[in-house]
């Protein structure tokens, strides 16, 4: 798989997990301690940094920030599911200070985690993919040069 293009099965996946962490989040949300007269939303700080750790790790992984958007992605799906309220009321994410406190923080920790920038020399590939040529592999000189066109396509630079 070239790290310009992106796969169709690798997409669905982080699609996938980000669901699954919107679901799991959802749940886990939930639990607290109580530390003296504090109340400590354990759960909701927990599901907030796994989500924008496991944001930072797709995009730092792949290389790219596409994939790390559709993980936050499928998180705010499934977190929007569960915030429906069905007749009988909403017991996973109440409209309480906790809820709030989770969602607020794991989407604002999970949209940083995908807008920060790579470090230098890690080759993020997010402005240079736009001066890639069709057919090319997508590869990046040592130099930060793009290799010659292929031949194959249009000149598009």
């Amino acid at each position: 798989m070239s790290h310009s293009r992106e796969n169709a099965s690798t997409i669905v996946l982080m699609g996938f997990l980000g669901v699954l962490l919107g679901l799991v989040g959802s749940v886990v949300s939930a639990a607290r301690v109580q530390v003296g007269s504090v109340t400590v939303p354990w759960g909701a700080l927990l599901a907030a940094l796994t989500l924008a750790v496991a944001v930072r790790a797709v995009v730092w992984s792949s290389r790219t920030r596409l994939q790390g958007a559709v993980l936050l992605g499928g998180w705010v799906v499934a977190t929007s599911v569960v915030l429906l309220v069905s007749p009988g009321g909403d017991v996973l994410l109440p409209g309480v200070p906790r809820s709030y406190v989770y969602l607020g923080s794991a989407f604002v920790l999970g949209l940083a985690a995908l807008v920060w920038r790579l470090p230098e020399g890690h080759g993020d590939l997010i402005e240079s993919e736009a001066a890639l040529v069709p057919g090319d592999s997508g590869a990046v000189l040592p130099s930060g040069d793009l290799p010659e066109p292929s031949g194959e396509g249009p000149d598009v630079r």
